[in-house]
């Protein structure tokens, strides 16, 4: 049996109007964890300037919490790649939704079966980034709880 692609017949006007919908939540997506990325490379400047009352914060809460020992002594370098991580996670997600709407609207605008296709190429890259955050937390919370029994 042959595949036939989809093009050989048109998608509806509602199916076009669902793909600029999510087009344009995608690129509003895309700017709102840009700027949230922004937000947090601010933080970085503050928590640099501040680095004496945080080291002061985990003292004060290691007293009422043993967990908080731990932190005390970890040098402010640690902190700061984790939030250059987070960051750069960030700044890649919302490259991704950006170019997610910038296809969509590419295919709303055009109806060609290459712009449709790159529509869910980006679109299935969120999903498996997604996918694999996701399985790394589950990881992570099953290693927490194996190791704090």
């Amino acid at each position: 049996m042959e595949e036939q692609s989809i093009f050989t017949t048109e998608l509806s006007e509602t199916s076009n109007n669902h793909i600029l919908s999510a087009a344009k939540w995608s690129r509003f997506l895309g700017i709102v964890l840009l700027i949230a990325s922004g937000l947090l490379a601010l933080s970085i400047f503050g928590m640099m300037a501040s680095w004496e009352e945080i080291s002061d914060s985990f003292s004060t809460l290691s007293a009422t919490n043993p967990m908080f020992e731990n932190f005390e002594d970890i040098p402010k370098s640690i902190f700061i790649f984790i939030f250059a991580i987070g960051i750069g996670l960030l700044i890649f997600m919302g490259i991704l939704f950006l170019r997610l709407g910038s296809n969509g609207t590419n295919y709303y605008s055009s109806n060609e079966e290459t712009a449709f296709i790159n529509t869910f190429k980006s679109a299935k890259t969120i999903f498996l980034v997604y996918a694999i955050f996701t399985v790394i937390g589950i990881v992570s919370s099953i290693v927490q709880l194996v190791a704090g029994l």
